[in-house]
């Protein structure tokens, strides 16, 4: 009997193509690792960079309907269009529209849970929303006491 297998150059071409194969299988891996953490950094530093505050004088707390009105500004920076959350006690607005660069926004009904007694102090923070799709929230970057009439 005849012993039949494959030729050497067969099975090196094989073996190249498996090897092949291999690098791009880890290729794909550590591409999709870095890029995520190239945007989280990214996202970190556009927190750093954005600094909304609120007006002086503008954040009102209204008892008889639970809730805060104001006006938050927005300093030079190069975050682009971002958005803000509005923190009340314990009660945080789902992401609105931020100011843009240099500018101020209204927010308003701001819902406060627990809802506050009529002079009753209670601490309003707000805090940049920033990344692709919104989903990195910063540190509160003003805070302010508002006392509820």
């Amino acid at each position: 009997m005849k012993k039949r297998g494959i030729s050497q150059i067969v099975s090196t071409i094989l073996i190249i193509l498996l090897v092949l194969a291999a690098i791009v299988i880890v290729w794909q891996v550590i591409e999709n690792i870095v890029e995520r953490g190239g945007r989280s950094v990214k996202e970190k530093t556009l927190c750093f960079e954005t600094s909304l505050e609120f007006v002086e004088g503008s954040v009102k707390c209204d008892a008889t309907v639970d809730t805060i009105n104001g006006t938050v500004s927005r300093g030079a920076d190069s975050a682009g269009y971002i958005k803000m959350k509005v923190v009340a006690a314990n009660n945080a607005t789902d992401s609105i529209n931020a100011p843009a660069s240099l500018g101020t926004q209204f927010f308003e009904d701001v819902l406060v849970v627990p809802a506050p007694s009529s002079g009753e102090s209670i601490v309003v923070k707000v805090a940049p929303v920033v990344g692709e799709n919104f989903e990195t929230v910063c540190d509160p970057s003003d805070t302010v006491t508002v006392t509820c009439s």
